[in-house]
C-alpha cells in the first residue's frame, strides 16, 4: 500500500483494509461516487459495531457544520460563522465555531493563519497532481490562480 497520511483515531488496519477493498475493486479505474465507495464497503463488511455506535453523533455534528457553512452574509456571501482552532485538555486539536461579527484580534489571525495553511496545502497538491501528470503524459497541467489579497492602501 502507498504511504497513507495517517491520523491519531485511525488504526492502521482499517486504513490498509480500507485501501485494499477500494484498489481491489474492477471498479477502480473509473471515478466513484462516495455512494459507490460505501457500497463496496458494504459489500466486503467493512463497517465495525463501533462504528455504527458513533455513527448517529457523526452524522449530527456533519449536518450542523453543513448548515453552518450555508450561513452566508448577504451583502458579499461571506460565512457568518468560522471555526478555530483550539487544543482541548488531552492535547487533541478541536474546532470550536464563532459568528464572524464576534471576532477578536487573535481569531482574525487564527483564520488567516489556517487558510494560509490551507492553501499551502492545495498548492502542494497542485503541484503534486502535476509531477504525477507529467510523469504518466510528459506535458504539464495548466492551472488558473486569479487573485490578489493585497488591500488599497488607505489615503
Amino acid at each position: 500500500m502507498p504511504k497513507a497520511t495517517q491520523r491519531r483515531d485511525q488504526p492502521e488496519s482499517e486504513l490498509e483494509r480500507f485501501y485494499s477493498i477500494i484498489i481491489a475493486s474492477p471498479q477502480s479505474d473509473r471515478r466513484l461516487k462516495i455512494k459507490d465507495i460505501c457500497d463496496l464497503l458494504d459489500d466486503a463488511d467493512f463497517w465495525s459495531e463501533e462504528f455504527f455506535d458513533k455513527a448517529a453523533d457523526a452524522q449530527k455534528h456533519s449536518r450542523a457544520r453543513q448548515l453552518i457553512r450555508l450561513l452566508k452574509d448577504e451583502a458579499d456571501n461571506f460565512p457568518l460563522f468560522a471555526s478555530i482552532r483550539s487544543v482541548d485538555e488531552d492535547g487533541k486539536i478541536e474546532r470550536l465555531y464563532k459568528p464572524v461579527n464576534k471576532f477578536t484580534k487573535e481569531d482574525y489571525h487564527q483564520q488567516a493563519a489556517d487558510w494560509s495553511d490551507r492553501s499551502n496545502y492545495d498548492l502542494k497538491m497542485c503541484v503534486g497532481l502535476n509531477r504525477r501528470y507529467f510523469k504518466k503524459y510528459s506535458e504539464q497541467l495548466e492551472f488558473q490562480f486569479e487573485f490578489d489579497i493585497r488591500l488599497p492602501k488607505a489615503k
